[in-house]
């Protein structure tokens, strides 16, 4: 159920010099917001900006187009004092003080909130961001209080049940919660999407697997239109796999017969997982022999479907079956196959994004196929499959080098495998090319000296056209020609200024002079949150240097989330708002470190986490050298 938005005044919107109708238009407002959510955020985002404060001024009331001004707009201080004035003209609009506090920080924010409360006891946005305020400073008893207000004022408004709810799981009071869960979905059962929230979240939270069953089978039953239905299906084709074959083959076959939602491939790939995952568990080679045909000769765009097979295949050694099923997946990772569901943009993804996304599909597909290949000695195969794809994903690019180059090696092409070697080392974390590249430099050279310029040469060749001419000092060992390497291959860093999460701005150039260490995650990135806590540590050993600078840069879009994150983890690192910068930084995937150099030049990037890495030795070792070496 979506709040009720209640404004009682019309007012200048922000940034803009035109006087809003004295009649409001809705209509014309949400022609205008729905005009803005259908460009791209990055590409267009001064239109996207024109067109909220349009519709504002149409409708006042719009409370969607003021966040959407608020999240685009970077000058915090700017928005501070544009609503404060508004706030001084209009001194009884609730709406005005609570969008005062929504741009303020510390006290200020709390007392807006608590003045739009006053001013109007039935406004909910108020109340709402007063619990957030209270919940982020952990004093739950007065969130709960202002959220139980709310229901009372409010009882038909589902945000106060979900922040009560919410404050009662951080204040760690358990049973209150559970139960209380429970109520808000007798409460909105009849609500498609307040219901179907609450009872995903009673079945998630139940340990008897027969009962969340039975719960997830009245999801589907009552939510059939749920954006989360298709996940409820497949977890409910784990539990009959792992519980009772007979169900689940027979639920399996159900999904496959079931009309999807619109371009939703999903369930169908649920299906046909679970129906090869339950044959090879019960060892059922028939079934799965004509499963396999009939998922082969299906014609299902689903690359996902396909690629999951096939890994099951090349682990049990049957390579033929494979190759077959890698090489269908193929087929279908192009961009009208790929899905949309990976972008966070709302409408039909564009053009460009899909095919982007059907380049990294077919990277990856191509290197575990061109893993297989290699390993079946089937080296011109693998050439073929892998020489197309090089380039196009950042965090396999060093294990797409290092198998093209083992495959080149092994058909006699050794410059090639030097050259593949090389860009393996030089571009990536993982050092596993180095053996390889010495082995068969000494081999091709009769010794490894001259190596350290032949990495060297590699990246000017490669990279900067011959434009930059180099020699390796004799004093650098190979792992220092490496990092001497990867700055130049990599050029002068992007000029930045960004401003933290307490508004203070952090310019590149003020940075020059200093190693800089920038972190790119997110808090919903799963591998982020499994490395913050060594780039936390890194931060710490390096606390005594100033000549160090460490930046976390979030790409989240909410920094009140951010800033309960890094207080809930006791993170201290800096942390600053990501606009466009990622892009800047060629950032595709996260995490990704990048340190920069002391005259500006990228020298080290990092993509991923990786578990089996010393985290905090390897970056430490790169920012010791690039202190003490004169490298910029």
């Amino acid at each position: 159920m979506r709040l009720i938005q209640v404004f009682c005044c019309s007012f200048l919107v922000i940034g803009s010099s035109c006087q809003g109708p004295s009649t409001p238009d809705p209509e014309t407002a949400r022609k205008l917001y729905q005009e803005a959510k259908s460009l791209d955020r990055d590409d267009d985002a001064d239109r996207m900006l024109e067109l909220y404060r349009q519709a504002v001024e149409h409708d006042p009331e719009y409370t969607e187009a003021h966040w959407e001004i608020i999240s685009l707009t970077d000058d915090r201080e700017r928005l501070r004092q544009d609503y404060a004035r508004r706030v001084r003209e209009i001194p009884n609009s609730a709406v005005l003080h609570y969008l005062l506090g929504e741009v303020s920080e510390g006290d200020t924010k709390r007392t807006q909130y608590e003045m739009a409360i006053e001013l109007d006891p039935h406004y909910p946005w108020g109340y709402v961001g007063l619990g957030q305020l209270l919940e982020d400073l952990g004093s739950f008893d007065e969130a709960i209080e202002n959220y139980q207000k709310m229901i009372s004022q409010l009882p038909d408004e589902a945000e106060g049940y979900w922040g009560l709810l919410r404050t009662y799981k951080k204040a760690g009071r358990t049973d209150e919660a559970a139960g209380f869960l429970r109520q808000i979905y007798e409460r909105f059962r009849n609500d498609p999407d307040e219901g179907s929230r609450a009872l995903y979240q009673i079945a998630d939270s139940l340990e008897d697997p027969t009962e969340k069953a039975r719960l997830w089978h009245r999801y589907i039953e009552d939510y059939p239109s749920d954006i989360l239905v298709t996940r409820v299906h497949g977890f409910l084709l784990q539990h009959y796999v792992k519980t009772d074959p007979e169900a689940a083959d027979a639920f399996a076959r159900e999904c496959l017969l079931k009309e999807e939602p619109p371009n939703d491939r999903t369930l169908r790939n649920y299906a046909y997982r679970a129906l090869f995952d339950l044959y090879w568990k019960m060892g059922e080679a028939q079934k799965e022999g004509l499963l396999a045909q009939e998922l082969l000769e299906s014609g299902y765009p689903n690359a996902n479907a396909y690629t999951h097979v096939a890994r099951h295949y090349a682990k049990e050694g049957r390579v033929e079956l494979a190759v077959r099923f890698f090489r269908r997946a193929l087929d279908f990772a192009d961009p009208d196959h790929v899905h949309g569901t990976l972008l966070r943009s709302i409408g039909k993804p564009r053009r460009e994004s899909l095919e982007k996304i059907s380049r990294l599909a077919r990277a990856d597909i191509s290197y575990e196929l061109g893993q297989v290949l290699n390993k079946e000695l089937r080296h011109r195969e693998a050439i073929a499959v892998l020489r197309p794809v090089v380039g196009m994903w950042d965090p396999l690019g060093d294990r797409i080098h290092f198998e093209l180059a083992a495959a080149y090696e092994a058909t006699g092409q050794h410059q090639e495998a030097l050259k593949h070697y090389a860009s393996s080392l030089i571009d990536y974390l993982h050092d596993f090319a180095r053996k390889p590249l010495e082995n068969l430099f000494a081999k091709v050279h009769g010794s490894t000296e001259g190596l350290r310029q032949y990495v060297l040469d590699h990246v000017i060749q490669e990279e900067t056209a011959g434009d930059v001419a180099i020699g390796a000092p004799t004093s650098l060992s190979l792992d220092e020609t490496i990092i001497r390497a990867r700055g130049l291959s990599s050029g002068k860093a992007p000029e930045f200024n960004l401003e933290t999460l307490g508004g203070e701005r952090v310019k590149s150039a003020d940075l020059l002079g200093k190693v800089v260490v920038l972190d790119f995650w997110a808090t919903w990135c799963g591998p982020c949150l499994r490395e913050l806590p060594l780039f936390q540590a890194t931060v710490d050993r390096w606390s005594d240097r100033p000549e160090v600078a460490f930046l976390a840069v979030s790409v989240d879009s909410n920094d009140d989330k951010v800033r309960r994150f890094m207080k809930d983890n006791e993170y201290d690192f800096p942390v600053v708002r990501d606009r466009e910068v990622s892009d800047d930084f060629g950032v595709s995937g996260y995490p990704t470190i990048v340190i920069i150099g002391r005259e500006g030049r990228i020298q080290y990037r990092h993509v991923g986490f990786d578990p089996d890495v010393d985290l905090i030795q390897k970056l430490s070792d790169k920012i010791d050298y690039l202190l003490g070496a004169g490298v910029s």
